[in-house]
């Protein structure tokens, strides 16, 4: 998955694990990155981690703090 956003020049501003609830031996990953959901390069980088991953959930876009 890292790979998808490192190719994709895609800034990754956090990445936290947390132990699955009912699987301790996996892992759920929340990644926060630079970008807006409507862009093509964000798009196809978002497309591409689908097809890797068992679930995953977009929260949304959210302006940077000042």
């Amino acid at each position: 998955i890292l790979k998808i956003f490192s190719g994709a020049g895609i800034n990754l501003t956090r990445i936290e694990s947390r132990p699955v609830r009912d699987d301790p031996s996996a892992y759920s990953f929340i990644l926060d990155f630079q970008g807006l959901e409507n862009d093509a390069n964000i798009k196809k980088a978002l497309s591409e981690v689908k097809g890797h991953t068992n679930e995953m959930k977009f929260l949304g876009c959210y302006r940077e703090a000042l």
